[in-house]
């Protein structure tokens, strides 16, 4: 999966989100939803941006036989960043934000966690057709 597709899928999971929330709460849930689609998507775009700069493909530094006794790289972040600043963001704004608000951010939360896992993945190589080299300069 391409950055561009994770954010396309991102803005039309938030955009779901958004007339759900406006169709029962009005202009406070599409004020939720987009402030929680915003606040979600940060670590989003951190991880995308942090992947463009560091070159190279993304390795597994634990072994697979660990489980899970260690948590992921940047699942501290992502979850202390959400759930703080959505925090924030409600104690300021509580009754402009509604409950589509938290909605939102739960819905968000995991569908960013999933593309970012999706980006993680290493993509496969192209099989070639009949009659072509599987070499790389050919």
């Amino acid at each position: 999966m391409t950055a561009r597709a994770a954010l396309g899928w991102y803005g039309l999971a938030n955009g779901i989100l958004a007339g759900m929330a406006g169709g029962v709460d009005s202009w406070r849930g599409v004020t939720g939803a987009a402030a929680a689609g915003i606040l979600c998507l940060v670590p989003l775009v951190v991880f995308i941006v942090r992947r463009r700069v560091a070159g190279s493909a993304l390795t597994a530094k634990l072994r697979a036989n660990r489980g899970l006794n260690l948590l992921p790289d940047g699942l501290v972040f992502r979850l202390g960043f959400v759930l703080g600043a959505a925090f924030i963001a409600y104690a300021v704004a509580r009754e402009r934000l509604g409950v589509g608000f938290w909605i939102s951010v739960l819905v968000l939360y995991q569908v960013a966690l999933g593309l970012t896992v999706a980006l993680a993945l290493p993509q496969p190589r192209p099989m070639p057709l009949a009659g072509q080299s599987a070499a790389v300069g050919d």
